[in-house]
């Protein structure tokens, strides 16, 4: 063992044994089981890798080399004992949970492709959007105005903006305050043309598909 430290860390082997020694002697290695097996561990070590270890379907041991009380620890086998083995026989909790864990991030994976198809779609329909807009009205001056127009696209339509567009250049009123204020009347009164007049009581998806078939 000091051999494939030593050559592993590019130490000597006289270093590796002395380093060792001295972990023994002050007790961070158990100096039993060190001297007469030449093993490194210590009543620490394995507590904390069976508590690290407990969900595990199985975990062998060697009885000689325990330190420490296994009696709480139900998934652990003898390594050295030919009875059956009992991980088998138990309920695999384990298993279980890895599998719920599995289910959460196939339900997770699906709701972000969902996001991502959503902001992709809205983000194709902007763009044609952005292009009039610049076209008719002015270039986009910052990420505030780009932000308003997305939502302008996101609760109206593309198309619906895109009419918008062209009724504030019809009337020279080239803002987009004056653009959303178009696309808010339409959806609450009705397209302003002969026959496109809205009743009260029409269902505001009605609206919307009234909105987009504007034959401007």
């Amino acid at each position: 063992m000091p051999f494939l430290i030593s050559d592993e860390v590019g130490v000597t082997e006289g270093a590796v044994l002395e380093t060792i020694n001295k972990a023994v002697k002050v007790g961070f290695f158990d100096t039993r089981l060190y001297e007469e097996k030449q093993v490194l561990t210590s009543a620490g070590i394995q507590r904390r890798f069976f508590e690290a270890t407990a969900r595990r379907k199985c975990v062998y041991y060697e009885e000689s080399l325990l330190l420490v009380e296994v009696n709480a620890y139900i998934n652990l086998v003898n390594v050295n004992n030919n009875e059956v083995n009992v991980c088998n026989n138990s309920k695999n909790v384990d298993n279980n949970q890895q599998r719920k864990v599995k289910e959460s991030k196939g339900k997770e994976s699906k709701e972000e492709k969902r996001k991502k198809f959503a902001g992709a779609r809205l983000q194709n329909s902007l763009i044609p959007v952005i292009q009039h807009y610049q076209t008719n009205i002015r270039p986009i001056a910052n990420q505030v105005e780009k932000d308003k127009l997305s939502a302008m696209v996101d609760d109206f339509g593309s198309e619906a903006v895109i009419k918008a567009i062209d009724r504030a250049v019809l009337r020279n009123k080239r803002s987009l305050a004056y653009i959303q204020g178009i696309l808010q009347r339409w959806e609450a009164d009705g397209y302003d043309a002969p026959g496109q007049q809205y009743k009260v009581n029409t269902p505001d998806p009605e609206r919307m598909k009234d909105i987009e078939n504007i034959p401007f």
